[in-house]
């Protein structure tokens, strides 16, 4: 954070003045008033260089508490009114821009996406090896004169086969499938989140407003306006 975003007089002289600016350096503020909620917080801030060193912990606290006492979110740039969100799905969204990518999701059991398919082709894996075994061995009990005189091995190598031809194409199609499901049911729960959290901030997105509607945001009655 640069020392000049804790002075009232650059903010007077420089942001307040500039809608979109004002908009993006309150949500920064707000963002890290988050992110440093402890001494440990702060101690670890100032190691790391996240704060300026003339800042003190009494500073800061005194710099939180203004910031939260005006916090208005509907005060603040829209990029700042979702919480944390994992790394690779930061990476992710910066590189695939768009309403698909934006948001929470939740696997059960699963970080990603990534690891669920991973962990399933994992157990497909297994399963496909013990059938290339098990078709080798009948492969080999075909060039037995006695096992190709028996009619129940012709008839099991032969069901066998089929089975393995077609078992690989369902499983695949089930992990597609199941990973579909949870996609579907992860969107409609940050949907469903989504339209909560921003009733409660009392904001409206402005991606909602159809074209040519004018954007409507719902600013809380305790608002003040200020830094």
């Amino acid at each position: 954070m640069p020392s000049w975003l804790l002075d009232p007089l650059f903010w007077a002289s420089h942001i307040l003045h500039n809608d979109d600016l004002s908009l993006s350096a309150r949500g920064f503020l707000f963002s890290y008033t988050a992110l440093i909620s402890y001494e440990s917080d702060f101690r670890l801030a100032q190691e790391k260089g996240l704060l300026p060193s003339c800042l003190t912990w009494d500073g800061w606290r005194c710099v939180a508490q203004e910031v939260l006492q005006n916090h208005d979110m509907a005060l603040v740039n829209t990029r700042y009114w979702y919480g944390e969100l994992r790394l690779g799905r930061l990476n992710l969204i910066y590189r695939l821009k768009g309403f698909v990518f934006r948001g929470y999701s939740k696997v059960s059991g699963h970080s990603n996406y990534a690891d669920l398919i991973a962990d399933n082709v994992a157990v497909l894996a297994a399963v496909l090896g013990y059938v290339v075994i098990i078709l080798t061995s009948l492969q080999v009990g075909l060039g037995v004169d006695k096992l190709t005189e028996n009619t129940a091995f012709i008839n099991f190598s032969y069901g066998f086969t089929i089975f393995s031809i077609l078992a690989p194409l369902v499983a695949g199609f089930g992990i597609f499938l199941l990973v579909l499901a949870l996609f579907i049911s992860n969107w409609l729960a940050t949907e469903k989140y989504e339209g909560q959290r921003f009733r409660e901030m009392g904001v409206e997105p402005p991606w909602r407003n159809r074209p040519g509607k004018p954007l409507v945001v719902l600013v809380n009655s305790n608002s003040q306006g200020k830094v």
